[in-house]
């Protein structure tokens, strides 16, 4: 019923603390590079193999698909598919509205991977017609993940990241194909 009213739920811990602490280490380590989309943001993402196979790995799981259906009553998923982005406050990194209704995305996920608690970086949801914000909320536990609708009449963004600790995400969308066994193989 939230999900209906809202458009959005939050998981919390849905990564527990080893293996987000696993995860906090490897990014640590990892090169972050600036990624421009084109008339929507800008942000740092990172290539660091072991972080997103595992990270697609996870999200993945049948299991997990079984319980976002049930939740958002969405069609059968194939696959999810993602990115870590970073964004650093004061570095002039922004997203703007935006929807995602492109190749076969359903729904947003995203994985709260920051190292502490970071201030702003709300996630924003709006009538695409009358801009009427009618959903905000905070991803900041660690661990946690917001799971979210996109629709046509839908408009989403990140609001700006405050303070001085960086938020850190593994973001992207349950897609109705293809299938996440199909993208192994190639």
């Amino acid at each position: 019923a939230r999900f209906d009213r809202q458009h959005c739920i939050q998981l919390r811990r849905l990564l527990d603390d080893e293996l987000l602490q696993f995860i906090q280490l490897r990014l640590e380590e990892a090169k972050f590079n600036q990624l421009v989309h084109e008339g929507i943001g800008v942000e740092l993402a990172t290539t660091a193999q072991i972080v997103l196979s595992l990270l697609h790995l996870l999200t993945n799981d049948p299991k997990l698909f079984q319980i976002v259906q049930e939740i958002t009553g969405c069609s059968p998923i194939g696959c999810f598919t993602g990115r870590v982005y970073r964004i650093i406050p004061g570095c002039e990194h922004y997203d703007s509205w935006h929807e995602d209704m492109v190749q076969d995305r359903m729904l947003a996920m995203s994985i709260n991977l920051s190292s502490g608690v970071y201030s702003g970086g709300i996630l924003q949801i709006r009538d695409r017609n009358s801009f009427q914000i009618f959903h905000e909320i905070a991803n900041n536990g660690l661990g946690d993940a917001i799971i979210f609708l996109l629709q046509d009449s839908l408009q989403h963004r990140i609001s700006n990241v405050d303070g001085t600790v960086p938020k850190t995400a593994f973001a992207g969308w349950f897609c109705s194909k293809p299938s996440f066994l199909s993208l192994l193989t190639k």
